[in-house]
């Protein structure tokens, strides 16, 4: 996955060009949505789109929790909320929705950069388990037809299997 490019969605033009600014001096490729729909519509448009920057308050219409709701319906993406609500329920219910991260505006932007690599992190950890949790499933599977024709054997992995069958 191309961790370099981020999809920044805020309906404040201003914030949005200032912090689209600081994150491509910081080597970020940045794609910009400034409403729900251009949201969406970016997620399809952008399939290289690593992790989404979403700001909660979208204006009058529907917020940034409901519209990651959405997103995550069709694309599993880390996303980081952005606001300027520090209230305690607002945390709460972005970390139901998506616990990749919760950074608050006008922050520095170290905090922000941190944010973003502990996501990526996590999203790489998340996969990575996502991964071996796979890989010992087929070795248990094997492992059982192993035991099934009289051999008993015991690996932990495809590699040890693969050296006790040769």
């Amino acid at each position: 996955m191309n961790q370099n490019r981020i999809l920044l969605v805020e309906d404040d033009r201003i914030t949005a060009h200032l912090t689209k600014r600081i994150l491509e001096r910081e080597g970020y490729q940045i794609e910009q949505a400034f409403n729900a729909q251009n949201a969406i519509a970016a997620i399809f448009n952008f399939s290289d789109i690593a992790l989404i920057l979403m700001d909660i308050d979208l204006g009058d219409e529907i917020d940034g929790m409901a519209v990651a709701k959405q997103i995550l319906e069709v694309k599993n993406i880390p996303i980081i909320f952005l606001s300027n609500h520090d209230e305690k329920e607002y945390v709460e219910k972005a970390e139901q929705i998506s616990p990749y991260g919760y950074v608050v505006k006008n922050s520095p932007p170290s905090i922000l950069f941190a944010s973003i690599r502990m996501a990526f992190r996590l999203w790489n950890e998340r996969s990575f388990r996502n991964q071996t949790g796979n890989i010992s499933l087929s070795n248990q599977h094997l492992q059982n037809i192993l035991e099934i024709g009289g051999l008993d054997i015991l690996a932990s992995d495809s590699e040890a299997i693969e050296v006790l069958l040769r």
